[in-house]
């Protein structure tokens, strides 16, 4: 493989380019230890060299000081480390590394995230921001069913409980200041349906809380 450029990238960092397509970040310390410099064909074994012992250990190590700083999911971890510009098979042996010592889990991470947020999100809404986190629904939804049975409670009235703390905030906007069970006109009742149902509670679910806090004005 020829080294066919060499152009600055960061203080003390370069990225080297090999038959004219981009292949790695090194330091500049990195290029007078293995020699390199444009023009230079550099053989299987150099290049080995230069992934075992300079690429590989520094994705591992960015990949630990990453996760000391604070937990990331996979997907995360990984974007991070392709910002660094590591080549895509360095990042999936550094991830590898952390996953096989449970570094980064995402069965863990989604638990954990379950757990701070059981209280104010719906199932729903967990689902999607941990989708969003890149982190597979099917693992979510077990991750819920763990939670919902090590904590002994039923996710529906868990959610209906989340629903109508939610809810009662919205509807002390429209009932009178005292409280009177009038309920809503049809188009703000379909306008609030319409906001909770976008969070990700059913329709069923929304009908039921409204239908307790209506006939139950106290709770407002």
């Amino acid at each position: 493989m020829i080294v066919t450029a060499i152009e600055p990238y960061r203080k003390d960092k370069y990225r080297i380019y090999l038959n004219d397509a981009f292949a790695f970040v090194l330091y500049k310390g990195d290029l007078r230890h293995f020699d390199i410099a444009e023009g230079k064909d550099l053989s299987e074994e150099e290049l080995n060299a230069i992934r075992e012992e300079v690429l590989v250990k520094r994705a591992k190590m960015r990949a630990m000081n990453l996760l000391t700083a604070r937990d990331y999911t996979e997907d995360a971890l990984r974007r991070k480390l392709k910002e660094g510009l590591y080549p895509d098979d360095i990042t999936e042996e550094a991830i590898a590394y952390v996953k096989r010592f449970h570094y980064v889990d995402d069965r863990r991470y989604a638990l954990s995230y379950i757990e701070a947020h059981a209280d104010s999100l719906s199932g729903r809404q967990i689902l999607e921001k941990l989708k969003n986190k890149g982190i597979d629904p099917a693992l979510v939804s077990d991750c819920l069913e763990t939670y919902a049975a090590e904590n002994e409670t039923d996710e529906t009235e868990r959610e209906l409980e989340i629903l109508k703390e939610q809810m009662k905030k919205k509807l002390r906007t429209f009932l009178s200041k005292e409280g009177e069970e009038t309920g809503l006109s049809y188009e703000q009742k379909q306008k609030l349906f319409a906001q909770f149902y976008r969070r990700g509670f059913s329709i069923s679910l929304i009908e039921k809380a409204y239908e307790q806090l209506i006939f139950n004005s106290s709770e407002l």
